[in-house]
């Protein structure tokens, strides 16, 4: 009796003890991107769909990364479609700029550098 417990405890302690890898899909990743080249090439069912590819996305077309892979990441572009694109052609979305405002709710102006006011006033008649 003792033994079949023991047994039993043993195969559920290696049943818990599986490879990694051998579970589930990872969570996709979802992070928005931009597309970098002039025209990258959307393929529905990965580059080597025999039918070539079924778009060409323009330059800054918004995607969302679904999961990146070798050579090609998966996304989702604007109207929902998903598919697959060069990963070299897709970069990270810029953060928006953080606005400042002032005590009184007015946004500030912020200085670059102190040419700012140089260049802020109309350029001067030439004589």
């Amino acid at each position: 009796m003792h033994r079949g417990l023991l047994l039993c405890c043993s195969c559920l302690w290696l049943a818990g003890c599986a490879a990694p890898g051998t579970g589930a899909k990872p969570e996709p990743i979802i992070e928005n991107y931009i597309v970098t080249a002039s025209q990258t090439p959307f393929y529905s069912f990965g580059p080597a769909q025999s039918m070539g590819p079924d778009f060409l996305l323009k330059k800054t077309a918004p995607v969302t990364l679904l999961r990146k892979e070798r050579g090609y990441s998966w996304v989702r572009e604007a109207n929902g479609r998903e598919g697959y694109v060069a990963s070299d052609q897709i970069a990270p979305l810029p953060p928006e700029p953080i606005p400042h405002f002032t005590s009184s709710g007015r946004p500030e102006k912020l200085k670059v550098d102190s040419l700012d006011e140089m260049f802020a006033s109309p350029p001067l008649p030439i004589r």
